[in-house]
C-alpha cells in the first residue's frame, strides 16, 4: 500500500471541508425563506436537484424555478444536517447526510418535523 503524502492528506481534508461548507450554504439559503438564488448559485449549470416526491428539476434554471416558490409551500423550516460521509476521489465527491427539519406547511399552517437522508 502506498501511503498518501502529506500534501494529498491535506488536500482531502481541505476537500471535505468544502463539501460540509457546500451544504451548509445550501440550508442556509433553504432556511432563508428558500432563497432560489442563493440555492441555484450552488449548482453547476447541468445540475440536478432530486427531492424524491418533492420532483426533480434538471439545470440551474429549473432549480432555480423550483426553488422561488417553495416558501410559499413551506414559510418555515430549519434544516439540521448531521453525521457527514463524505468521499473524495480526485475531482469527484460523494456525501451523506442526515436531516432533521421542523418546518410548517402553508397549508393548514401544519407544523411537523422532517426526517431524512442527502
Amino acid at each position: 500500500m502506498v501511503e498518501a503524502t502529506l500534501e494529498k492528506r491535506i488536500q482531502r481534508l481541505e476537500d471535505i471541508e468544502a463539501v460540509k461548507q457546500l451544504k451548509a450554504r445550501y440550508a442556509a439559503c433553504c432556511d432563508d425563506d428558500y432563497d432560489a438564488d442563493g440555492i441555484a448559485a450552488l449548482f453547476t449549470e447541468d445540475g440536478i436537484w432530486d427531492g424524491g416526491q418533492m420532483g426533480c428539476y434538471d439545470g440551474r434554471e429549473a432549480i432555480r424555478a423550483f426553488f422561488s416558490t417553495s416558501d410559499q409551500i413551506v414559510p418555515f423550516a430549519i434544516h439540521h444536517v448531521t453525521n457527514p460521509l463524505i468521499e473524495i476521489d480526485g475531482d469527484q465527491a460523494t456525501g451523506r447526510w442526515y436531516l432533521w427539519q421542523p418546518c410548517t406547511f402553508a397549508e393548514n399552517n401544519q407544523g411537523l418535523w422532517m426526517a431524512g437522508t442527502y
